[in-house]
């Protein structure tokens, strides 16, 4: 009916690293600056502050770069829309993929077992542990798919907060802000 609001179910989140690749080029810190103009237009200008101020804290170029690459592009996208839908009484199960290099599009072959991602093969022990990581991803999307949630147990509803987090043992973290700020508002308008 008119006026009703629809309310749903959402399991949202990204790689911990999504443009690592990117930020670990040899030839990414003679193009950084041009990078961020061009995935950030006009708001590149925020993005080479954010990288400045982290390499005058001493940081390398992929440590300074990487996360505001990541972040600016994909993770504060996601978990504003993490907030947003639960702030308007959908159930949301927010998780941060951190299991290897977690850049961009890993999850999904370990959501599906896959675990040679990129042409890496593993072996011995750390296929075993990929392997779990990759089960239990895979185990609790399925619930979540087959009756809209994960086990509650295990992965609580996110509260602007809790988060999952898949990694080398997948537990729950609270992480109200879990990527760096600094764009305007309007341009993650939702």
């Amino acid at each position: 009916e008119q006026g009703e609001r629809f309310t749903g179910r959402a399991v949202i989140g990204c790689g911990r690293h999504e443009l690592i690749h990117l930020a670990s080029r040899e030839d990414f810190p003679g193009e950084a600056e041009t990078i961020a103009d061009d995935l950030f237009g006009l708001n590149g200008a925020i993005a080479k502050t954010r990288a400045a101020e982290r390499l005058e804290r001493g940081m390398d170029t992929v440590s300074a770069w990487e996360p505001v690459l990541s972040d600016f592009m994909y993770r504060y996208y996601s978990d504003g829309l993490a907030k947003k839908l639960s702030a308007e009484g959908n159930r949301v199960y927010c998780y941060s993929f951190e299991y290897g290099l977690a850049n961009h599009g890993m999850g999904y072959p370990y959501l599906m077992r896959s675990l040679d991602y990129g042409g890496v093969r593993l072996s011995g022990d750390k296929l075993a542990e990929a392997g779990a990581v990759a089960d239990f991803m895979r185990s609790q999307i399925w619930r979540f798919v087959e009756t809209g949630a994960p086990d509650p147990a295990i992965w609580p509803v996110y509260d602007g907060a809790r988060k999952m987090i898949f990694d080398a043992c997948p537990h729950v973290e609270d992480r109200p802000h879990d990527t760096l700020t600094g764009f305007p508002d309007e341009v993650y308008a939702l």
